[in-house]
Protein backbone atom coordinates (compact mmCIF):
# COMPACT_ATOMS: atom_id res chain seq x y z
CA UNK A 1 0.00 0.00 0.00
CA UNK A 2 1.24 3.46 -1.03
CA UNK A 3 2.37 5.70 2.05
CA UNK A 4 1.54 9.49 2.25
CA UNK A 5 5.14 10.17 0.66
CA UNK A 6 4.93 7.97 -1.93
CA UNK A 7 1.46 9.14 -3.22
CA UNK A 8 2.62 12.69 -2.92
CA UNK A 9 5.38 12.08 -4.80
CA UNK A 10 3.92 10.38 -6.96
CA UNK A 11 1.66 12.76 -7.88
CA UNK A 12 3.92 15.61 -7.47
CA UNK A 13 6.02 13.92 -10.36
CA UNK A 14 2.53 13.30 -12.66
CA UNK A 15 1.30 16.41 -12.33
CA UNK A 16 4.17 18.76 -12.38
CA UNK A 17 6.81 16.88 -14.45
CA UNK A 18 4.11 14.85 -16.95
CA UNK A 19 1.08 17.08 -17.51
CA UNK A 20 1.93 20.77 -17.13
CA UNK A 21 5.84 20.05 -19.07
CA UNK A 22 4.50 18.41 -21.70
CA UNK A 23 1.61 20.72 -22.33
CA UNK A 24 4.51 23.76 -21.82
CA UNK A 25 6.40 21.84 -24.90
CA UNK A 26 3.34 21.48 -27.29
CA UNK A 27 2.65 24.95 -26.57
CA UNK A 28 5.93 26.04 -27.85
CA UNK A 29 5.82 24.11 -30.27
CA UNK A 30 2.43 24.65 -31.79
CA UNK A 31 0.56 27.99 -30.45
CA UNK A 32 -2.79 27.59 -31.86
CA UNK A 33 -3.29 25.01 -29.36
CA UNK A 34 -2.42 27.21 -26.51
CA UNK A 35 -6.23 27.53 -25.17
CA UNK A 36 -6.52 23.73 -24.73
CA UNK A 37 -2.98 22.97 -23.47
CA UNK A 38 -3.79 25.97 -20.94
CA UNK A 39 -7.23 24.21 -20.10
CA UNK A 40 -5.61 21.05 -19.34
CA UNK A 41 -2.70 22.85 -17.32
CA UNK A 42 -5.57 24.10 -15.17
CA UNK A 43 -7.33 20.62 -14.27
CA UNK A 44 -4.10 19.32 -13.56
CA UNK A 45 -3.78 21.88 -11.07
CA UNK A 46 -7.09 21.72 -9.65
CA UNK A 47 -6.38 17.77 -9.36
CA UNK A 48 -3.36 18.02 -7.21
CA UNK A 49 -4.74 20.59 -5.21
CA UNK A 50 -7.95 18.03 -4.77
CA UNK A 51 -5.53 15.00 -4.25
CA UNK A 52 -3.24 17.15 -1.45
CA UNK A 53 -6.21 17.85 0.66
CA UNK A 54 -7.77 14.41 0.37
CA UNK A 55 -4.10 12.57 1.64
CA UNK A 56 -3.70 15.14 4.26
CA UNK A 57 -7.15 14.36 5.85
CA UNK A 58 -6.56 10.40 4.66
CA UNK A 59 -6.53 8.59 7.84
CA UNK A 60 -6.73 4.79 7.06
CA UNK A 61 -5.27 2.31 4.45
CA UNK A 62 -8.46 2.37 2.58
CA UNK A 63 -8.51 6.12 2.45
CA UNK A 64 -4.93 5.80 0.84
CA UNK A 65 -5.87 2.84 -1.63
CA UNK A 66 -8.89 5.23 -2.48
CA UNK A 67 -6.95 7.88 -3.41
CA UNK A 68 -4.48 5.85 -5.37
CA UNK A 69 -7.27 4.59 -7.75
CA UNK A 70 -8.58 7.91 -8.44
CA UNK A 71 -5.18 9.43 -9.26
CA UNK A 72 -5.27 6.32 -11.64
CA UNK A 73 -8.10 6.93 -13.55
CA UNK A 74 -7.29 10.75 -13.66
CA UNK A 75 -4.04 9.38 -15.15
CA UNK A 76 -5.59 7.87 -18.03
CA UNK A 77 -7.95 10.72 -18.62
CA UNK A 78 -4.40 13.45 -18.62
CA UNK A 79 -2.93 10.98 -21.24
CA UNK A 80 -5.64 11.10 -23.41
CA UNK A 81 -6.87 14.72 -23.39
CA UNK A 82 -3.04 15.12 -24.10
CA UNK A 83 -3.03 12.61 -26.90
CA UNK A 84 -5.43 14.18 -27.96
CA UNK A 85 -4.53 18.03 -28.40
CA UNK A 86 -1.24 16.61 -30.16
CA UNK A 87 -2.58 14.23 -32.85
Amino acid sequence: MASRRDLKKKINQFVLADVIDECIYMEEQNPAIADECDKIIDEAVGFYNAMMTKINQAKTKADFKGINDVFIARVDEFVDALNKINA
